[in-house]
């Protein structure tokens, strides 16, 4: 497997994706985006999935909240989350306790560093698109 490359194990079988199409697929399954710019940029084999269909895994619990998970596997990094979990961590909008709790167990990674905007103390931090309509779900679903 590519250092790229990300797998999405879940109880249909594994997805093969790249940060990007998991972004864009948290994006789809929040009704964000509809079809994506570049998405004919993918390579073929990479899928656009919604994550909220995937399948749990009988064996799988999550990491945050203990509940049936997939498992998000890039590299040797290998995080059980809900669909859920995976859709916020993809958009990167974790709460700040599920960040702590992924940094204290699986060190900094990429998924879940600050991105170079909110790092800059003289630039204001952007502040997503979807961000009123994640907030918006947030108290209709559970993780």
């Amino acid at each position: 497997m590519a250092e790229d490359e990300i797998h999405i194990i879940h109880g249909g079988g594994m997805i093969r994706a790249t940060a990007s199409s998991v972004a864009l697929s948290a994006k789809f399954a929040t009704g964000v985006a509809i079809r994506p710019p570049a998405i004919d940029l993918l390579s073929p084999d990479i899928e656009i999935f919604n994550p909220k269909k995937l399948g749990r895994l009988p064996t799988a619990v999550s990491v945050l909240s203990g509940r049936p998970a997939i498992i998000y596997k890039r590299g040797k990094l290998e995080i059980a989350l809900t669909p859920m979990e995976l859709i916020m961590m993809a958009l990167r909008d974790l709460r700040p306790s599920e960040v702590k709790v992924l940094r204290d167990r699986f060190g900094d990674f990429n998924e879940i560093s600050p991105l170079p905007q909110d790092v800059e103390p003289d630039k204001p931090r952007r502040v997503s698109t979807w961000q009123g309509f994640l907030e918006s779900i947030r108290g209709l679903t559970s993780r």
